[in-house]
This record gives C-alpha cells, sequence and structure tokens, in this order.
C-alpha cells in the first residue's frame, strides 16, 4: 500500500464489529487492508487523490462511512440507492466528486478488484425496454458503466498520485 498517502477529515474510528455487521448485510468479507483504514479513518479523504480510469484522470472524494449518522455519505444506504444500477456482487466503497462511485468487484472471487462506476452511464431495468430485459441486455448494458481500477484496494492506494499539469 501507498505509504505516502495521508488520510484526513475523518468521521472517527468504527469498531470491527461494526464492519462485520456490514459484511454481513452485504454478505461478503472485505479485505483487511480496506478494514484497517476504514476503522480508522471512517470517511476519510485522502491525499493524493487521482487515479486514473481509461487514461483519465479522476478524482477519490471519500470512503463511504460505516456510522449509521452520516445521511447520504453511509455505505449502506448508498449500495441501496444504486443497487439496481449495479451488477451483482459491486459494492461502493467509495465517491468522486461527480456522483460516481469506486467500487469492490466480488463477481470473480472473495478477493475483490476496484472498478469505478460512472453514474452516467448506468442502467437499470425501468431504463430499458422489456425486450431488452427478457433477452439478458440488463447485465450487459450495466457492464458499459464500469471500468477497471486495480486488482485491489492496496494496488488501488498504491496508483494515487497527484494532477498531472
Amino acid at each position: 500500500m501507498n505509504k505516502d498517502v495521508i488520510w484526513e477529515l475523518a468521521f472517527g474510528e468504527v469498531s470491527r464489529d461494526l464492519i462485520v455487521e456490514v459484511e454481513d448485510i452485504l454478505n461478503v468479507q472485505f479485505p483487511e487492508e480496506y478494514t484497517r483504514i476504514v476503522m480508522e479513518y471512517d470517511g476519510a479523504t485522502v491525499s493524493p487523490n487521482v487515479f486514473n480510469v481509461q487514461g483519465k484522470e479522476r478524482v477519490f472524494g471519500g470512503l463511504l462511512s460505516f456510522t449509521h449518522e452520516v445521511e447520504g455519505e453511509n455505505i449502506i444506504e448508498v449500495y441501496e440507492a444504486i443497487k439496481d444500477r449495479l451488477p451483482s456482487m459491486v459494492f461502493p466503497i467509495a465517491s468522486d466528486p461527480a456522483g460516481n462511485y469506486i467500487c469492490f468487484d466480488y463477481r470473480n472471487g472473495e478477493k475483490p478488484k476496484i472498478i469505478f462506476w460512472e453514474h452516467e452511464q448506468a442502467v437499470a431495468h425501468e431504463d430499458i425496454s422489456d425486450e431488452d430485459f427478457k433477452n439478458g441486455k440488463l447485465s450487459e448494458m450495466q457492464e458499459q458503466a464500469i471500468f477497471f481500477v486495480a486488482n485491489s484496494f492496496s494496488e488501488f492506494i498504491g496508483k494515487l498520485h497527484h494532477y498531472e499539469e
């Protein structure tokens, strides 16, 4: 993991029990490196905060919070709000300033990859025709909103950098 990152503006610390509660709700196990960061820096921003997605610079806005008191930034609330536009086994863990999310992608096993989910390209069942839905095109169309970023949370943090001018 990138040792040069600085976590800032955290909401506080969270317990491992709260993280396990969220894991149980989502039916996943978060990577240990992510869990350690969240326990100490719940909801934090990071510096440097820029990462690349298909040749474009994107900004890491902040970790989604595990605390129930933080409305609109809570990991479960965000997931519930967008899950109909996400493929199964993809979960948001951080936001960007433009309404997109950095997500864990568990579709290929227990060790999640990091993907970038672009909300402007995302679709739900009600966004497509019944015929397209019957033909199984929803998942194909949902894939168009997903972009690979890193093979692990540690690798993702290691890719963070400052804006390149």
